[in-house]
């Protein structure tokens, strides 16, 4: 499961869907999200970052839709009823926390624009130093370091 930073009731696993095959709350979304309730849990669907084990690979697909499918054009909607269909079920895991994501564009939401994007980067670094749970580099990316300055601060102080 991953969170979003911006909203406390959005993640990348919807409990339940509804008949024409949209997302629909459940009494289990919230204290799973929550962490209330801990486990695996059987799921609707897992969208956006997801672990498929190597032997489902060959049925599930996003094109094209599985056989009979009539629901809305959709890609997370059409996995979620493609992996259904071929009898591989989703669950979801929050013993441990796995990290963030961004919230999704929506259609009105200017699709060029970096600018909620930065935003929201900005404010989980914030909540990263305000909750003292340091960003980890990964050593496989490479960061050039940036030279130290005052950011427009005649002095700046630290202090533990």
């Amino acid at each position: 499961m991953l969170n979003v930073t911006a909203s406390s009731h959005y993640s990348n696993f919807w409990c339940g869907m509804n008949e024409q095959g949209y997302y629909e709350r459940t009494p289990d979304y919230l204290p799973i999200l929550g962490r209330e309730k801990l486990g695996c849990f059987p799921v609707a669907m897992v969208h956006s970052t997801l672990l498929i084990h190597i032997s489902s690979t060959s049925s599930l697909a996003y094109s094209p839709s599985p056989p009979g499918y009539k629901g809305p054009i959709d890609d997370i909607i059409i996995f979620a009823h493609s992996a259904k269909h071929y009898g591989i079920a989703m669950h979801l895991l929050n013993r441990d926390f796995y990290g963030f994501m961004l919230m999704p564009v929506t259609q009105q939401e200017d699709w060029d624009s970096t600018v909620d994007d930065y935003e929201q980067f900005v404010h989980l670094k914030i909540e990263n130093i305000i909750y003292d749970t340091p960003l980890e580099k990964l050593d496989y990316v490479d960061v050039p370091m940036r030279p130290a300055d005052k950011l427009g601060f005649d002095q700046v102080g630290f202090s533990l």
